[in-house]
């Protein structure tokens, strides 16, 4: 099967067709550009509750800020309430958003105890009501999408159906995670319940779960027969994953894995551009975000299992960069 080199969603043309996905906590502006430079065709923010938008919350204003200019701005947005989502996808249009999706899969507790996440395909009037009221709010040209599971659980795998009344209510795409909600993220997403989506609708279908290598993007679209993959926790400390998946979709030769020189200079380059971005942003915040991608950047490396003890008791830039010179030293003696 010949991979698909872009993927259409309205006027939108991703290409390749490998998406980072949305990720509360993760998908940081700086993630984003770092991931998109890679070779990412797309990236989301992080996913803005339309409640604190609604009520002009400054943390979740914040998170409506696009990636690469060449990009497409790419938005989602998670909540119960029609109104509360139209008014949100409204802000996002207003803010320059070209790529509007909605949440109905996500499996954590508090979300599912407002109503929202996965816990809408439990309620599939209500999920329906909130598209239209999406597709209401923001310009025809800006596609609405929606992202899903399988279903709740195992004895409720209702994704073909629910994915046809999304795309009735005005959706133009689906992204299919194939875990159930029950699941969380344990055991093994099922290209099969993707598949099924696949054969539902006539939109393109994005395929979602165990995205970990080029390999793994390429049998999971030869399996279902979606238009694109969305990666989403492998794709932590690993950009290197965004280069491997382009060149496979666009039949290039794929590059090889980085060596531990591409990992540190990975790791500086994202400290930098972290400092410097955003300079409202609160400055632990920013240490907390450096913190994370260093421990998952050092994982392959010797020594990286004391480095990442340490790192999380440092937190000033100075000491961190300092850690990082002395990791850097105990590679080059180990190898």
């Amino acid at each position: 099967m010949t991979l698909p080199t872009a993927l259409s969603l309205g006027p939108l043309t991703i290409s390749p067709p490998v998406i980072l996905a949305p990720m509360a906590g993760v998908t940081t502006l700086v993630m984003r550009r770092v991931c998109e430079r890679a070779g990412a065709g797309a990236s989301f923010t992080e996913m803005v509750s339309s409640a604190a938008a609604f009520r002009s919350v400054p943390s979740a204003l914040a998170l409506f800020e696009r990636g690469l200019p060449e990009k497409p701005y790419a938005v989602q947005i998670v909540g119960a309430d029609p109104h509360e989502m139209g008014y949100t996808a409204f802000l996002a249009a207003e803010r320059g958003a070209g790529w509007i999706d909605i949440n109905m899969g996500c499996p954590a507790k508090d979300i599912i105890r407002s109503g929202s996440g996965a816990a809408m395909m439990r309620d599939p009037e209500r999920a329906a009501a909130v598209v239209r009221s999406v597709r209401a709010s923001a310009p025809e040209i800006i596609p609405v999408t929606v992202k899903i599971r399988a279903g709740w659980d195992d004895s409720s795998l209702n994704a073909p159906d629910f994915a046809r009344r999304m795309v009735d209510a005005g959706a133009c795409g689906v992204t299919v995670h194939g875990r159930t909600r029950a699941q969380v993220f344990t055991g093994r997403s099922n290209p099969e319940y993707i598949a099924q989506v696949v054969q539902a609708v006539s939109v393109p279908v994005i395929a979602n779960g165990d995205v970990d290598s080029a390999l793994a993007a390429k049998e999971l679209v030869e399996r279902t027969g979606a238009a694109g993959v969305m990666i989403g926790r492998a794709s932590w400390g690993n950009p290197w994953l965004f280069s491997a998946c382009r060149a496979a979709f666009l039949g290039e030769p794929l590059p090889a894995p980085p060596d531990a020189a591409a990992r540190f200079g990975a790791m500086r380059e994202y400290f930098d551009e972290v400092l410097a971005a955003q300079p409202d942003r609160p400055h632990e915040l920013k240490i907390t975000e450096i913190q994370k991608n260093l421990a998952w950047m050092s994982s392959s490396l010797p020594g990286g299992r004391v480095f990442r003890n340490r790192i999380f008791r440092t937190c000033t830039a100075d000491a961190l960069r300092a850690l990082i010179d002395e990791l850097e030293r105990t590679t080059e003696q180990t190898t």
